[in-house]
């Protein structure tokens, strides 16, 4: 796995033990919460993605001035 995919994992893994918490430890339910963690994280990443790719321009502004 890349440095990438494994902090993903670790934030997906520690998400879906405090979802499992919060919802009392329920036995038998680690997929359940592993996916809710999952779809949890990638809305996230999703949302991220969003608001840097609004934040830069596409291209520097064309000067007007002379360098």
């Amino acid at each position: 796995m890349t440095d990438q995919s494994t902090l993903v994992e670790q934030r997906i893994r520690e998400t879906a033990y405090r979802l499992w918490e919060e919802a009392g430890r329920p036995e038998g339910q680690e997929q359940h919460f592993w996916l809710q963690a999952e779809a949890e994280i990638r809305r996230q990443e999703t949302q991220l993605d969003r608001a840097l790719a609004d934040s830069f321009p596409a291209s520097d502004p064309v000067s007007s001035g002379s360098a």
